[in-house]
């Protein structure tokens, strides 16, 4: 019968049962950190930093970070969570925040919140401002710039009865008026009429 040395046991025996380590970011290349001040003591180095598919990030130095050693292997730890004393706390029950912080810890103006009544915020819990739907805009500004048009043509062209019966001339300043209703014609070719005030990579709803 072999004898299983006291490695070999501590290697088996924590591949099931691991404990959880806690220590706090002191900085981060790529997707291995260092961190130190570890539980109970110590610094750790090549630590490897796990993320949910589709989420990438880098913690400020300071942010507690929790981790196993794969298969009890203190060689090849991985964080799997973190604790940041900072983030910002949700005001309902099932509300997501998405946030991220600048090097000195201050939290971004760029803070997303998705509320359980399907309503998302931007910027903090505050924010009231309505979203602007795009097409409907567009469409708005298209026909608006097309009466503006069409008024400084005629007011360009205006003429009234004189004392005598003969119409009187246009106005003195017909040329201005001209101009205007060109100005109004090129704003409603570009930007509104092209969709140059759309954007192509973000869209809302109703």
């Amino acid at each position: 019968m072999r004898i299983v040395d006291r490695e070999e046991l501590k290697s088996a025996v924590l591949s099931m049962v691991q404990p959880l380590y806690r220590g706090a970011f002191d900085s981060a290349v790529a997707f291995t950190a260092k961190l130190k001040d570890l539980v109970p003591f110590g610094t750790a180095d090549r630590v490897q930093h796990a993320m949910p598919f589709g989420l990438s990030s880098k913690p400020i130095p300071g942010t507690y970070a929790y981790f196993l050693n794969l298969l009890g292997n203190s060689q090849a730890p991985v964080i799997v969570s973190h604790l940041d004393l900072k983030r910002p706390e949700p005001n309902a029950v099932g509300q997501t925040i998405l946030y991220a912080v600048g090097a000195d810890g201050t939290l971004s103006p760029a803070m997303v919140i998705v509320d359980p009544a399907n309503k998302i915020k931007i910027g903090s819990q505050a924010s009231a401002e309505n979203f602007v739907l795009g097409q409907q805009l567009k469409t708005l500004l298209s026909e608006v710039l097309a009466k503006l048009s069409e008024l400084s043509e005629k007011v360009s062209e205006h003429t009234h009865e004189g004392n005598l019966g003969y119409p009187t001339s246009p106005p003195d300043l017909e040329l201005d008026f001209v101009a205007i209703k060109e100005n109004f014609d090129n704003l409603k070719s570009s930007p509104v009429d092209d969709s140059a005030i759309l954007s192509d990579r973000m869209f809302t709803e109703k």
